[in-house]
């Protein structure tokens, strides 16, 4: 029996070019299809590593206070972007402007850590101090940057001083996490979208 010839339509694997293009329509509609759940499946892993980022940042802070029995500051970066600062601050002051690393006999006015964040591509910040409304209403724009522990842990909460980030995306559908300094210099971080209870712990409430 002779095999179908490609003049006839066909092509060598035994798929005619009707059959092959309907395949690519239908793999090209799911492709469409899938997009924006994909879109939002990867905005939502950028918010969740950034505020994971900022609170694991915060209780570096803390724990490094605590270590060197000194104040120690964690601070955001003036452009707004997802990386962090930690310093110890000469008296009060702020990590802006300091570039020694805190090594040696340099233990004031130095850099412990900094941290750039290049993969949080459309994810943004918004912060208040710790006195803010409620978490569940959402903030805007980065009114506060840092907060300073204290040699026992403890966490600023001046009005100046940073109580809460709010951390989301601009596309629909994607969810904002909330990372909150408690005075005793804990943080927790919570689910704007979810009520607090017994089923939702995770919840902002």
């Amino acid at each position: 029996m002779k095999a179908r010839s490609a003049h006839a339509g066909f092509l060598p694997g035994g798929f005619s070019v009707i059959e092959l293009a309907i395949t690519l329509a239908v793999l090209s509609l799911l492709v469409l299809l899938a997009m924006p759940s994909y879109r939002v499946w990867i905005a939502n892993s950028r918010v969740r590593s950034t505020s994971e980022s900022i609170q694991n940042g915060l209780r570096l802070a803390r724990n490094q206070a605590i270590t060197l029995a000194q104040p120690v500051r964690f601070e955001l970066p003036a452009d707004g972007s997802a990386g962090w600062i930690l310093c110890v601050p000469n008296g009060g002051g702020i990590c802006d402007g300091l570039s020694a690393r805190c090594e040696g006999s340099t233990r004031s006015g130095c850099l412990l850590q900094r941290y750039v964040d290049t993969s949080t591509r459309g994810v943004t910040l918004a912060t208040a101090p710790a006195d803010s409304s409620s978490l569940t209403t959402p903030l805007t724009g980065v009114n506060v940057r840092g907060v300073t522990f204290d040699v026992f842990g403890r966490a600023d909460t001046g009005a100046a001083a940073l109580g809460r980030v709010d951390v989301s995306s601009a596309i629909e559908g994607t969810r904002r996490l909330v990372d909150v300094i408690r005075a005793n210099g804990a943080v927790r971080q919570c689910d704007a979208d979810l009520r607090s209870g017994t089923d939702t712990p995770e919840g902002c409430g």
